[in-house]
């Protein structure tokens, strides 16, 4: 038995403890009082009592009953939480305050009238503002709670998404992705991809998508591919911009011995993958296999790496057993039958992106591309994908089409290495038979009375046709260089043949191209009499097919006069035919001169440097700038723009200029038209630079042209006006 004094003693005890926690909440609940500089403060009310009248203030929600149970004791201060939430006061708008975002990532008014249902108002240190601050972000992604750590992480990727394509719905006074980097984001979603979830899993590979990838970049690198040197591609590198005592340290260049911070700091792929993202990345595609938008998300973000260098390329090849994941599960050369629907499940089925991903890796080196093709049997994939008509994979068509495309690029790039050209000559008659049926195509505008459907599938097949002789286009540079190999070894002594490796020669040789000029010029001509006759805008798929013709021709004739059995009598009377009948019927028509002012309409030098100044990236995670919307987009590669078709028209009209000195003259309204004049002379005049490093990987479009027309009106001293633009613009190009 206790002592009864004992008791009392601690019963009074309890009693003014719970009184002084009362008085204690009720001071910390008041709002804090502003107190003037100066040597007394005023104060009008005591603190009690005006704690007293905030409790009187206060409405209850609803009013407890004796029937509940265990409701006898009113916590007013906890059903505070359960009031309205106050709207903020006009006048508590300021400069600097931190951005609020909705759930889809955009900019939210703090005095916006958003109702409490949609999720948008909690318990922070502003409660009346609707939104979320992005160190609220940062803070839910590491609750306990999944669906927390999800959501924050879903607005996190749509926040930069929308900020790199400029739909953020206002302006920050600061760059918002530096400033991610810089607070650990990227160590935030490296962590979050640890999740055991599959739901943490996906919202964590969309932040890496948002963070890494530029929308819209892959899409304009693939419009440009077909193009004249357009399979070349600069790496995304961080550019350094250090002292010269900086490089000649042989600390700095050592990123093994670098915390990961440091390396974030400097490149943010190179941070990326000492965290050991690769080895996860494939544990997620081999184990726990996620939804078909997952697997696309992580195909794009390793694309993304794979640009950034050959380093990181050979990082993903030597990842073990990520390769064989890829090509295993989404690069087979058999799968089941498909209705065409959209696929739940996108293991054992082929998938585009995998296959580019392939094709960004082959472009990084010869050796990556013969390790492709001799360990994982790159080729038998690729003649798989493009023997078979698109129609009959048994694909979605739209898929199965640009599977086939796909194929034609990797398979291209794998050819200007002079490997996998023994699958030439073994194809020889399907690449002919290509060739034969691409001459019932058209380049004209399909009549508005086709449906969309119809339109986009013919489009698909202008795509696949310029792929084929992009293709060809190359094999016929790989063709040229044999017998020149051939010579090159035998006049080397055996013992210089020992002491250094020689370049293996290609299995094919110039009488394996010889035949593909004839289909082509076929092609070609049927082409440039439609693109003469009609005065529409051609669409770019049509208008990049007939530019990989007129490449084709240029390499072939480039590459004709090297051979041993060539004979110049009937070669040049060749081109005097294809010249009256190719070119100069297209100088004098309407297109011409459409092309030929767009010239300066698209120009990147032009006056109007909005497209050109946006900037959403930082130093450390450069992209090319690309946006979705057209109007937007590097002015080289707008719709419409002519500097493709231009560059092989131009090199084509040189190249046989040069060859036959006689037909020169024919084009001599190339030189003189006003246009291309006022165009060379504006150029001249713009001050402007050609842009950073990754920028000019567009602007080197015009330059080709720039070029050609240089070297074509050079030859013309009697048109002064126009050598004193042309010595100008070579100064500019110097």
């Amino acid at each position: 038995m206790l002592d009864p004094k004992l008791v009392e003693f601690l019963t009074s005890r309890s009693k003014k403890a719970a009184t002084t926690d009362v008085h204690t909440e009720v001071k910390t609940e008041n709002p804090k009082q502003e107190i003037e500089s100066g040597d007394t403060a005023m104060v009008t009310e005591s603190p009690v009592e005006e704690a007293k009248q905030a409790q009187q203030e206060v409405k209850m929600p609803l009013e407890p009953k004796k029937e509940w149970v265990n409701m006898d004791t009113v916590e007013k201060e906890k059903m505070e939480w359960m009031q309205e939430v106050p709207k903020p006061k006009p006048g508590e708008k300021k400069i600097g305050i931190q951005a609020r975002f909705d759930l889809q990532g955009h900019v939210i008014s703090r005095d916006a009238d958003v109702p409490m249902r949609e999720g948008l108002h909690h318990h922070g240190e502003e409660p009346e503002a609707p939104g979320y601050t992005l160190e609220e972000l940062f803070h839910l992604s590491r609750s306990a709670a999944m669906n927390q750590r999800v959501i924050s992480l879903q607005t996190l990727a749509k926040v930069i998404y929308n900020y790199r394509i400029d739909n953020l719905g206002g302006r920050l006074g600061a760059p918002l992705i530096p400033r991610l980097i810089d607070a650990g984001l990227v160590f935030i979603l490296r962590w979050s991809l640890d999740d055991s979830s599959e739901a943490g899993i996906a919202a964590a590979v969309d932040g890496f998508k948002s963070l890494l990838v530029q929308p819209a970049d892959e899409e304009c690198i693939d419009k440009v591919f077909p193009w004249y040197r357009g399979h070349e591609m600069h790496p995304l590198v961080p550019t350094e911009n250090d002292d010269e005592d900086d490089e000649d340290d042989p600390e700095d260049k050592d990123d093994k011995n670098k915390h990961e911070t440091e390396l974030l700091e400097q490149d943010v792929i190179k941070g990326l993958l000492k965290m050991k993202f690769l080895e996860r990345i494939r544990y997620i595609l081999e184990v726990c296999r996620p939804a078909p938008t997952v697997v696309v998300n992580i195909i794009q973000v390793l694309t993304r790496i794979a640009r950034h260098s050959p380093e990181s390329c050979h990082e993903i090849m030597k990842c073990p057993r990520l390769m064989n994941t890829l090509f295993s599960a989404f690069l087979p050369t058999t799968w089941k039958l498909t209705d065409g629907s959209v696929m739940e499940n996108i293991y054992g089925y082929p998938v585009r992106p995998v296959l580019k991903l392939i094709r960004v890796i082959c472009s990084a080196g010869r050796n990556m591309a013969a390790i492709l093709l001799t360990k994982y049997n790159l080729m038998s994939v690729i003649v798989r994908y493009t023997t078979q008509d698109p129609t009959d994979m048994q694909l979605q068509i739209g898929e199965a089409y640009m599977l086939s495309v796909e194929a034609f690029y990797t398979w291209k790039v794998c050819i200007s290495y002079g490997l996998a050209s023994n699958s030439i000559s073994e194809l020889y008659p399907v690449l002919m038979q290509h060739l034969q049926l691409f001459q019932r195509l058209s380049v004209l505008p399909r009549p508005a009375s086709e449906g969309k459907s119809t339109q986009a599938l013919y489009e698909l097949q202008l795509m696949r046709s310029a792929a084929v002789v992009g293709l060809l286009e190359m094999a016929v540079h790989v063709g040229a260089t044999v017998a020149d190999l051939q010579s090159q070894q035998s006049m080397r002594p055996q013992e210089d043949e020992k002491k250094t490796e020689s370049q293996p020669i290609p299995s094919i040789d110039w009488s394996h191209v010889t035949g593909l000029i004839t289909p082509v010029e076929l092609c070609c001509q049927r082409w440039m009499t439609e693109i003469t006759r009609t005065d529409e805008p051609l669409t770019d798929c049509a208008l990049t097919l007939a530019t990989s013709c007129l490449n084709f021709i240029v390499a072939f004739y480039t590459k004709i006069t090297q051979q041993p059995l060539y004979n110049a009598v009937d070669v040049l009377q060749h081109i005097e035919k294809l010249v009256e009948n190719l070119l100069v019927p297209f100088m004098k028509s309407g297109n011409f001169y459409t092309y030929v002012i767009n010239l300066r309409t698209y120009s990147s030098y032009k006056e109007d440097e909005s497209v050109m100044s946006m900037k959403t990236g930082c130093k450390s995670l450069p992209d090319l700038r690309c946006h979705p919307l057209d109007e937007r987009q590097h002015p080289c590669i707008q719709e419409h723009s002519p500097f493709g078709f231009m560059a092989a028209y131009i090199r084509l009209v040189y190249i046989w200029s040069k060859m036959h000195k006689g037909i020169a003259a024919k084009f001599s309204a190339l030189i003189e038209s006003c246009y291309v004049t006022s165009y060379l002379e504006k150029t001249c005049q713009s001050m402007r630079s050609a842009g950073e490093t990754l920028n000019r990987h567009f602007s080197r479009f015009e330059h080709i042209v720039l070029y050609y027309i240089v070297k074509f009106t050079s030859k013309w001293p009697s048109r002064q006006k126009v050598v004193t633009s042309t010595l100008n613009c070579t100064t500019v190009l110097r």
